[in-house]
């Protein structure tokens, strides 16, 4: 269903705003709530509006600002109406705010005061209200304007784009049929991404496919699966996915390093000879026959990469089948550059080895090191005056795979991050971490069976990942609910009193 069926004409609008390599996510969205002002009085034609801000906190912050930044003309009748719903608001900020024609609404308000903001504003008593995206999902209060301040929300700790229709359900909420013939929606985003949500709000962005880029652990969680069971079945696979329909259609965008077989291939024919490799992309000029031909070339290398390092198992008529440790990729659902990582273990590796080898995993490869970060992290690190990590890294911090490991070993020794930004990463780390150490440790209790070292270090790390200290940990009580540092350590003293008078 086309704009052409929306009962309010909808104008959208996409900005965007510099961010530097250096600039946390957290930083920016302080940032936007400076423009907020100068969008509000350029789009909304003195009617109500509705900003969605990705946090509870991020909503307070933003309307406490704009009530420094911006003035409303409201009658002496219109703050009559504001007074009397002041007067019932518990909140004692929100209080004031509403006063000035600025509200908030988020499930950390009181019923009853969100209750009062929503009649408020559905009776545009109220000009401007912040809200998180859950009001778009469970209320129905349409405004004039709305406006998606960033396009990052906050997951679990850690920072991830809007999904496309959550997206689309927000700007949803622009145009009030009973008041408007036409309304605004405006997306606050980066430079870098005004382009794409530019196509988004427009309805011209074709979506194009990314198998290619995992297509491994693709092929190897179809061969767990028995979807896959010989070279041939993966290649009729391959011509069933999105991938193959988009490479038809566009193929020069899937460009990348191609490992050819033999200059005598025919369409349709498997060869299995020596492979030649150079760097070549999809060409425009390419037919379907040399389109399938470089699929099954890259179908084939993905398969030898599994077996290589003995996630399948290929005999002589090209039968395909999983071994266990294909299994435990398919199941705790490991990027291939992480297994090939495990399949190095000697079996002799201490607990420190395996912190840094999971800290060297691909899922950590998003996980950037700022600038900004470097003084916190080497205090981490090592400091005279200061508890620091257990297992120290040589020299400065200065990877991304020396931050991971820093932030592992800061949690769990139940060390004190004050950065906003390292806090989102840890909680990040430990979420996908906690999957890693547990397939690690599965994957060397089948590999080492009488190899005992390294398996045991593996089951302890795992068990650190799930608790989020160390071992040998002081601090044991923080894994109850609601203890925190200091009362971990109260109840030590305490525990420590009762055996000496015992």
């Amino acid at each position: 269903m086309d704009e052409n069926h929306r009962p309010v004409k909808l104008r959208k609008v996409v900005l965007g705003f510099p961010c530097s390599p250096n600039q946390t996510e957290f930083k920016f969205d302080l940032s936007l709530n400076y423009k907020m002002a100068n969008i509000i009085q350029t789009y909304s034609d003195q009617k109500p509006t509705l900003v969605f801000c990705s946090t509870r906190k991020g909503v307070q912050q933003s309307a406490a600002v704009l009530a420094k930044d911006a003035r409303f003309i409201i009658s002496s009748e219109h703050k009559q109406r504001l007074m009397k719903y002041a007067n019932s608001i518990l909140d004692s900020k929100l209080k004031d705010l509403l006063m000035l024609g600025i509200g908030y609404h988020h499930a950390g308000v009181g019923l009853s005061d969100r209750k009062l903001i929503e009649e408020a504003f559905a009776l545009g008593d109220l000009p401007v209200l912040f809200t998180t995206r859950t009001l778009a999902m469970g209320v129905n209060l349409p405004a004039h304007l709305v406006v998606i301040k960033s396009t990052m929300q906050y997951v679990a700790g850690s920072c991830e784009e809007y999904g496309e229709a959550d997206i689309l359900q927000m700007i949803g909420r622009a145009g009030r049929p009973q008041f408007d013939s036409s309304a605004t929606a405006v997306i606050m985003t980066k430079v870098q991404t005004r382009d794409k949500y530019t196509k988004l709000m427009n309805g011209v962005e074709i979506i194009e496919s990314s198998l290619h880029s995992h297509l491994v652990e693709h092929l190897n969680a179809e061969i767990v699966l028995q979807t896959i069971s010989d070279v041939n079945m993966a290649l009729d696979w391959i011509r069933s996915t999105y991938l193959y329909i988009r490479a038809l259609k566009n193929p020069t965008h899937y460009g990348q390093s191609v490992t050819l077989r033999s200059p005598s291939s025919n369409c349709g024919q498997l060869l299995m000879d020596p492979p030649l490799h150079f760097s070549s992309g999809f060409s425009a000029d390419l037919d379907r026959c040399g389109i399938e031909a470089k699929l099954q070339e890259l179908c084939l290398k993905n398969l030898n990469a599994l077996s290589a390092i003995d996630l399948i198992r290929m005999d002589e008529d090209i039968n395909i089948k999983p071994t266990e440790a294909g299994r435990l990729m398919a199941r705790f659902c490991i990027a291939f550059d992480t297994m090939e990582q495990f399949s190095k273990v000697v079996g002799t590796e201490s607990l420190f080895d395996l912190v840094s080898l999971v800290s060297k995993s691909r899922e950590f490869s998003d996980i950037q090191l700022r600038v900004n970060e470097k003084r916190a992290l080497n205090t981490l690190n090592r400091d005279k005056n200061r508890r620091t990590i257990r297992f120290p890294l040589e020299g400065k911090i200065k990877t991304s795979e020396m931050k991971v490991n820093c932030l592992i070993q800061a949690q769990m020794s139940s060390i004190s991050i004050q950065d906003f930004g390292l806090t989102q990463d840890t909680a990040k780390i430990f979420r996908i971490g906690m999957r890693i150490s547990k397939c690690l440790s599965e994957f060397l209790s089948h590999r080492f069976k009488a190899v005992f070292p390294a398996v045991l270090n593996s089951l302890i790390l795992a068990k650190c990942f799930r608790a989020k200290i160390w071992e040998n940990s002081h601090f044991v009580s923080k894994q109850l609910e609601k203890i925190g540092e200091g009362e971990a350590v109260l109840l030590l003293f305490l525990l420590n009193e009762c055996i000496c008078y015992s």
